[in-house]
């Protein structure tokens, strides 16, 4: 009888082992995923904005065109939109790198965490 109820409790401790182990992986992935939508989200935000800058940017030579000024880029509001233009690529391609680490990061082991003691 005491075996019976010594293997009973052993397969209890391993069905809660493998559901601890498989709700870590499962919420792993959830927050990568999370993380990766997020930052997909921002990058398309910057995308609108580099289209905006763009916008403007066009609009801008055609007024300095149009005016006759004959350096158009050394009008400062051109030169503030291409600043702008710059910054808002970098943080574009940052966002791409940290989506493909995000894509090639490793799911992490659930036996890798110390598991909390059960009572």
């Amino acid at each position: 009888m005491q075996e019976e109820q010594k293997h009973h409790e052993e397969k209890t401790e391993n069905l809660w082992d493998t559901t601890l182990k498989t709700f870590h992986n499962v919420t792993n992935q959830a927050s990568r995923y999370t993380r990766q939508a997020q930052k997909k989200m921002d990058l398309a935000s910057l995308h609108k904005k580099i289209s905006n800058a763009h916008s403007d940017l066009g609009k801008l030579i055609d007024e300095c065109r149009n005016s006759g000024i004959a350096d158009i880029f050394e009008n400062v509001g051109v030169k503030a939109v291409l600043q702008n233009l710059d910054s808002l690529n970098q943080s574009a391609a940052k966002l791409n790198e940290e989506i493909e680490l995000l894509k090639k990061e490793p799911p992490t082991d659930a036996s890798d965490k110390s598991e909390p003691t059960r009572q």
